[in-house]
């Protein structure tokens, strides 16, 4: 979309148009501008991945992805997502300022990082995901 108004027109066609093959109403509309505390934005050297193809991609294919911007020291796949962890905060923090929106086996990938897993008893919490697509 070039400006506001293709993004105006896209809503006025799909809104309330039937969807699927139980043919439900699609409710389309223009996303709030979500405020993000600063609190949440400090770097850390492990990255939330996700939409990428969970079918066709490996471990492997992930850590191709992103060793180019350094050393890593863990990648896991979850489910429909993946934590990428750097040995160094610099290097996630490169990764994620060229990876996120990037291409991924012809996906567009969201690339976050996540918050400190010692703020967070040892487990690790996306900081934003949003998926739009």
């Amino acid at each position: 979309m070039e400006d506001e108004r293709d993004g105006q027109d896209a809503i006025r066609a799909l809104d309330r148009t039937e969807f699927g093959y139980k043919r439900r109403l699609l409710r389309v509309e223009w996303a709030k501008k979500m405020e993000v505390t600063g609190k949440n934005q400090a770097p850390t050297n492990t990255l939330f991945v996700v939409n990428f193809d969970v079918r066709n991609t490996r471990e492997s294919d992930i850590e191709r992805f992103f060793d180019k911007y350094g050393p890593l020291a863990r990648v896991e796949i979850k489910r429909n997502y993946a934590f990428v962890e750097y040995k160094e905060v610099d290097d996630a923090i490169e990764a994620q300022k060229r990876s996120h929106g990037g291409l991924m086996g012809g996906r567009t990938v969201t690339v976050e990082f996540v918050e400190s897993s010692r703020e967070k008893g040892g487990r690790c919490v996306a900081v934003s995901f949003v998926m739009c697509g």
